[in-house]
C-alpha cells in the first residue's frame, strides 16, 4: 500500500467544526473527520482519503533518479514523527531511501489544516549529488471496481472514465468518488497527470531537478470538489438540419503559397465529427489554370496556450467548429465550392472568388527534381537540413517552443518530432477515430513557429514505445480498448487499422 503523510481538504461548508476538532489519534493512526469524508493517516506515511463507508484513494510521493530508478518516499526511514506540533500540523522527518550506492534525499513533510482544506508541504534536500530524472511526483491509487463508471478530469484539458487512458496538464486532477462528488489534487502551478495501467494516476508536482545545497519545496492541496456535468472542449453528438451558414472569409486575397483558412458555420447531424462516414465537409477547389482538387475540411476545438512558471498549459475555449485550410499554389483567381454531407443528405455553397497574389515565398519542400538525393523548394532553391533530434514536446522545464527557438538562434533549421502518446500524438483520446485537440493545437502552434523562423520538421507518425508492453495496453488500436487489433502485428496488416 502507498504510504504518505497528508491531509485532505473536505467540503468547505462543513469543515469549520472538523478543523476545530482537528486530528484524532488512535490505533497508531491519525484521523481527520469532515462532513461525509475522512482522512486516515497511517505511519510511516500512508494516507487514505475519501467518503465515510465509501470509495477512497491513496496518495504517495515518488521520484525517479539516475537511470529511471523508482523510489517512493515511504520506503525510506522515518527519523521523527509523525507528530502533531503546537500549530496543529502533522509533521514527519526522514530520509527518502535510494537503493544501492545512491545517496538518499532528506525530507520534512508537514500537513497544514485550513478552514477550506489542507496544504501538504514537502521540503526536500539532497544529501549528496543525485540526478532526479523527472522531478517529484505523487501517485494516486484506488479500487477500480469501486470507481467503475466514475469520471476523472484533468482540469480544464482532459476528461474520461476512471481507468481510461488519459494524460494532460492542468490546474487540478479530479477523481469522482460518488455521483458529482470528487477528490481534487492541485499545486501552486500546473500539474501533469496521467492514468496508468494499474488503477491509478501519476501526478507530476515538480517537473525539474534541483542542485545540491538547494531545498526543493512542493505544495499539494487536496480537497473535495464537485465534478462538472459538462467539460470545456467536450464534443457531443448534434442533431440539426443540414446547412452551411456563414463562411469567413467569404472573399479576399492570399499570397502565393500562403495559407487560406475558412471558418465554416456548418449545422448537421453527427455522433463523431471526426468520422467522414458520419459527417463531412469538403472544399472543391479550382485554381487559376483550371486544375481542380478536393481538400477535406475538419472539426477543431479552439484552444489557447498559457505558461505559468515553467509549465505550459493548452486549454479548450469552445466545443468545436469547422474549418477548411489550403495553400494557394497558383497566382490568379481561386474558386471554392463547399460540400457538406451527413446521414440526411448533401448541401453545397459557392465561396469566393479569392485572388492569389505573387509573393517571394519558396513554396513546398520536396525531393529535388535535379537529384533525388537532395531537397528543393518549389521556387528551385535548395535546402540542407541542419538540426538534431528533440522528439518529445515537453510542456515543463524547456518547452517545445523554447527548444525550437534555441535551435533556430543557433543556426539550425530542422527537428524531428515524435507523434507519441506523451508528445504531439493526436490519436490518444481513448478510442480510435477521436483526436486529441490539445495536441493538435500544439502542432498548429509549432507549424506557425516554423513559418516564423523558416524552420522545418519531420513528423514521426508513431513510436515503438506506444506498441510495447504498457504502451500497447493503453493503445486505442488494442482490441482490449475497443480497437480493431488483437496483437501489435495486426496494426500493420489489419485493413480497418
Amino acid at each position: 500500500m502507498p504510504r504518505f503523510l497528508c491531509a485532505m481538504v473536505l467540503c468547505a461548508g462543513c469543515c469549520a467544526a472538523a478543523w476545530a476538532q482537528g486530528w484524532q489519534a488512535g490505533d497508531g493512526a491519525f484521523l481527520l473527520p469532515c462532513g461525509d469524508g475522512q482522512i486516515i493517516l497511517r505511519p510511516p506515511g500512508v494516507v487514505e482519503a475519501g467518503l465515510q463507508d465509501g470509495p477512497r484513494v491513496s496518495i504517495a510521493f515518488f521520484m525517479w533518479h539516475d537511470n529511471w530508478i523508482y523510489e517512493r518516499l515511504e520506503a525510506g526511514q522515518v527519523q521523527e514523527g509523525p507528530v502533531l506540533d503546537d500549530r496543529g500540523w502533522v509533521r514527519q522527518e526522514g530520509v527518502w531511501g535510494t537503493r544501492g550506492d545512491a545517496p538518499p534525499l532528506s525530507y520534512e513533510l508537514a500537513v497544514e489544516p485550513a478552514q477550506d482544506g489542507a496544504i501538504v508541504h514537502l521540503d526536500v534536500e539532497k544529501t549528496a549529488p543525485l540526478k532526479l530524472t523527472a522531478g517529484i511526483w505523487c501517485v494516486v491509487s484506488y479500487d477500480r471496481e469501486a470507481l467503475a463508471g466514475r469520471r476523472a478530469y484533468i482540469r480544464p484539458t482532459a476528461h474520461g472514465l476512471v481507468g481510461a487512458a488519459m494524460e494532460s496538464d492542468g490546474d487540478a486532477l479530479l477523481i469522482e468518488l460518488a455521483e458529482g462528488r470528487a477528490i481534487s489534487l492541485a499545486t501552486d502551478g500546473f500539474l501533469r497527470a496521467r492514468s496508468r495501467d494499474w488503477p491509478g494516476f501519476e501526478v507530476r508536482l515538480r517537473p525539474t531537478d534541483f542542485p545540491l545545497g538547494e531545498k526543493a519545496s512542493v505544495k499539494l492541496r487536496i480537497t473535495f470538489d464537485s465534478m462538472p456535468t459538462e467539460f470545456p472542449g467536450e464534443i457531443k453528438p448534434r442533431a440539426e438540419n443540414l446547412e452551411i451558414r456563414a463562411v469567413t472569409p467569404q472573399t479576399g486575397a492570399v499570397p502565393l503559397y500562403g495559407k487560406l483558412e475558412l471558418d465554416v458555420d456548418l449545422r448537421a447531424t453527427w455522433d463523431n465529427p471526426f468520422d467522414p462516414d458520419d459527417v463531412a465537409l469538403d472544399a472543391e477547389v479550382t485554381t487559376a489554370s483550371g486544375r481542380g482538387y478536393t481538400m477535406p475540411g475538419f472539426f477543431m476545438v479552439t484552444c489557447r496556450r498559457e505558461v505559468r512558471g515553467d509549465t505550459e498549459l493548452v486549454m479548450p475555449v469552445d466545443n468545436g467548429r469547422w474549418k477548411v485550410r489550403l495553400a494557394a499554389t497558383e497566382v490568379g483567381p481561386l474558386r471554392i465550392r463547399l460540400v457538406a454531407r451527413d446521414r440526411t443528405g448533401t448541401v453545397t455553397r459557392e465561396v469566393g472568388p479569392f485572388t492569389v497574389e505573387p509573393s517571394d515565398a519558396k513554396g513546398f519542400l520536396r525531393v529535388s527534381r535535379v537529384d533525388p538525393r537532395y531537397f528543393q523548394f518549389d521556387n528551385g532553391a535548395g535546402f540542407c537540413p541542419i538540426g538534431h533530434n528533440v522528439p518529445i514536446y515537453h510542456t515543463a522545464g524547456q518547452t517545445g517552443e523554447a527548444a525550437i527557438r534555441k535551435m533556430a538562434a543557433a543556426g539550425e533549421n530542422y527537428n524531428r518530432w515524435w507523434m507519441a502518446s506523451y508528445g504531439l500524438g493526436i490519436e490518444w483520446e481513448g478510442k480510435v477515430g477521436w483526436y486529441r485537440q490539445t495536441a493538435a493545437a500544439r502542432l498548429d502552434d509549432m507549424l506557425d513557429l516554423a513559418a516564423e523562423l523558416d524552420f522545418y520538421y519531420m513528423l514521426c507518425m508513431d513510436t515503438h514505445q506506444d506498441f510495447l508492453e504498457d504502451g500497447w495496453k493503453r493503445n486505442p488500436y488494442n482490441a482490449a480498448n475497443g480497437g480493431p487489433c488483437q496483437t501489435v502485428k495486426d496494426w500493420f496488416t489489419n485493413e480497418q487499422a
